[in-house]
């Protein structure tokens, strides 16, 4: 029986692309690989939107050849529809870019034989609690329980106030909340009470970073630390608002950081592709592990490290999926992502005034086009676009996920301080109208 003609790729957690991560499908285009997707029925509708609107033709996306969608612990149906792909198709790779699908790639890509992060690098990522149990030495002090079976006493016997609460598998800082007292912890408690596990975190004060490592048979290939912004201060909250490419930190904090990065991805045998890690630095200069995870950054830090080296992140990562030489490198620029604040309202439009042409992205359904590169005698520090999270009409409410933000921008420029003078006045050009 003779192989396959068709050489085509696997992307878990494909259907994303369409809105927001169309240089994945654009790679593998250019590697001329039809393209299977698998996905989780919360992302259908924007493939439908697309689909209905005529977006992916008018920004010139390819085509999907074939998508099964599924929850993302039906690792079975998973299975046989690969099995069924493969009569058709000669699968040449895998990559999983939905965090709840991390596990069920792992095991797809070692059944296909393809480059992968590995079983327990898949394992071990998607699960917090055994991420606190691998690096005790990185980790602050916690407890795993279930609301209804524990007391708010020996929750707090065993972690100390202020502390953290985060749902165990869940994503994009949902529900994850910081409590300070009894009273607060038994509220939290009470809503909680729909999930299995939570985890209780004593809070680590500090600035935060994400450090992107790209990772070739065991071998790191490139990595690279972002500074980020969240909403802790303002809020019981801990949502990213904003990023920043490279975060320039000291020498002494940032190889410290990479070391225990490193030490970190070693342990669980990271094999292939990219690690997504965020750690904190102490006011002591220790650094501890927030969470790690083996996908591609959220928010816009893929297209961060596009503006600040000119090269697409995404093609690498392919080209490790693919078992192919990867190289990326290093930064050039400076490059930031503001996510603006917003009072709880209705949202009626985005009025943007500046003083030059500034791409606007409305990122609510259809396809994605990336920010706009620079040229290569640009110098100046601009602002390539604003893109805007919700619909005309939608309700803002406090930001306490990811997916409560409405409006941010990116922008890049040859120093900091360039930045910092652009966020300023992008601030005051970009203008929710509210109702």
């Amino acid at each position: 029986m003779s192989k396959p003609q068709k050489y085509a790729f696997i992307l878990i957690g494909g259907i994303s692309p369409i809105s927001r991560r169309s240089a994945f499908l654009a790679a593998l285009q250019e590697r001329e690989l039809e393209i299977l997707v698998i996905d989780d029925p919360e992302n259908e509708h924007l493939l439908r939107c697309a689909q209905a609107e005529g977006k992916m033709e008018a920004a010139k996306l390819p085509a999907i050849a074939d998508a099964l969608i599924v929850q993302p612990e039906q690792i079975d149906d998973m299975l046989l529809k690969v099995s069924e792909w493969r009569k058709n198709y000669c699968i040449q790779g895998l990559f999983c870019l939905h965090e709840p699908m991390v596990e069920s790639a792992s095991v797809i890509a070692d059944y296909l034989g393809v480059p992968h992060p590995g079983l327990r690098a898949g394992r071990v990522t998607r699960n917090k609690a055994l991420q606190r149990m691998w690096f005790p030495r990185w980790s602050p002090r916690w407890l795993l329980a279930a609301p209804s079976k524990v007391e708010p006493a020996a929750i707090i016997d065993q972690v100390p106030f202020p502390l953290v609460i985060k749902p165990l598998n869940q994503h994009s800082s949902r529900d994850v909340v910081r409590v300070d007292n009894a009273q607060a912890l038994s509220n939290v408690l009470t809503h909680h009470d729909h999930y299995s596990r939570l985890l209780f975190e004593q809070i680590v004060v500090g600035q935060e970073v994400s450090v992107e490592t790209l990772i070739q048979r065991r071998r790191v290939i490139f990595n690279s630390i972002t500074r980020k912004r969240t909403n802790e201060k303002q809020s019981q909250y801990f949502v990213e608002m904003g990023h920043q490419v490279p975060a320039l930190l000291c020498d002494l904090q940032e190889h410290a950081i990479l070391e225990v990065n490193n030490q970190i991805l070693s342990k669980i045998g990271f094999e292939d592709g990219i690690a997504h890690g965020e750690y904190r630095i102490t006011l002591d200069g220790d650094v501890m592990l927030m969470e790690i995870a083996a996908r591609s950054p959220g928010c816009s830090i893929l297209e961060l490290y596009y503006l600040a080296t000119g090269s697409r992140m995404e093609d690498t990562i392919i080209d490790i999926a693919l078992g192919r030489q990867g190289h990326y490198p290093k930064p050039t620029r400076v490059a930031r992502q503001v996510y603006l604040e917003h009072e709880e309202c209705t949202l009626a439009d985005v009025a943007i005034e500046f003083a030059e042409d500034v791409d606007i992205a409305w990122l609510t359904c259809g396809a994605y086009h990336p920010p706009r590169q620079i040229d290569a005698d640009e110098k100046a520090a601009k602002v390539r676009q604003v893109q805007i999270l919700k619909r005309r009409g939608d309700a803002l409410g406090p930001i306490k996920s990811s997916s409560d933000r409405a409006v941010t921008f990116l922008m890049d420029g040859p120093t900091v301080e360039d930045l910092d003078r652009l966020e300023r006045t992008a601030r005051t050009a970009i203008r929710l109208i509210m109702i």
